[in-house]
């Protein structure tokens, strides 16, 4: 269902898979579904804030009408590849005018179609970098990370993808994601950049 409604609304929506058993990324995908108090899979939380249930219409519905909140933050993220490092540069603005905030950015890499041999599987989560940073309005901060591919990741490098957002800073959710972005370094897809967007988060 997920899949479907990333095919059908790819430029307003951008997947993150956290898989709860099988690998060894387990413990944070665990601590993530804690942080929203998800008890059962699926669940779909969009924009960080709603919890979006499991139904498809719902999502549809939910997402539209997230999809249509303004927001002030923007991200565009740069990714170098070389051999099996990626070196990425996220910029993390709030537009002139824009009210300055406390964000925690996530840098996530995922690999598509991940685990295999379930097609409907996108951009599962593989790595985590985060950062705290305090914008204010008309400014912008870098985040800049180095970061080695995992050889299950190095076996499907055109699946390879960078995903980045901008959340609330606090230690449960909900909690608000102001902007994302993602790259995947193969097909360099820019992010969005003009109004809200929604994470499986």
């Amino acid at each position: 269902m997920v899949s479907g409604l990333f095919g059908n609304h790819a430029e307003k929506f951008i997947p993150v898979f956290y898989h709860k058993n099988g690998d060894a990324w387990q413990p944070w995908c665990v601590a993530r579904a804690d942080f929203f108090g998800s008890s059962s899979t699926p669940n779909l939380w969009l924009d960080g804030s709603v919890d979006a249930g499991a139904d498809y219409d719902n999502w549809q519905d939910d997402l539209l009408a997230q999809a249509a909140v303004p927001t002030d933050v923007t991200i565009d993220v740069d990714v170098v590849l070389a051999g099996f490092d990626f070196d990425v540069d996220v910029t993390i603005c709030i537009e002139a005018g824009g009210i300055g905030k406390d964000m925690r950015i996530y840098v996530v890499q995922v690999l598509d179609h991940y685990p295999a041999p379930e097609t409907y599987y996108r951009n599962a989560f593989r790595q985590v970098i985060t950062e705290d940073v305090t914008i204010g309005g008309g400014a912008c901060v870098v985040v800049q990370k180095l970061r080695s591919l995992k050889a299950t990741d190095v076996a499907q490098l055109q699946d390879v993808g960078i995903v980045a957002w901008a959340q609330e800073p606090v230690s449960s959710g909900p909690a608000e994601i102001f902007q994302a972005a993602y790259v995947f370094p193969f097909i360099m897809t820019d992010g969005f950049e003009s109004g809200d967007v929604m994470a499986w988060d």
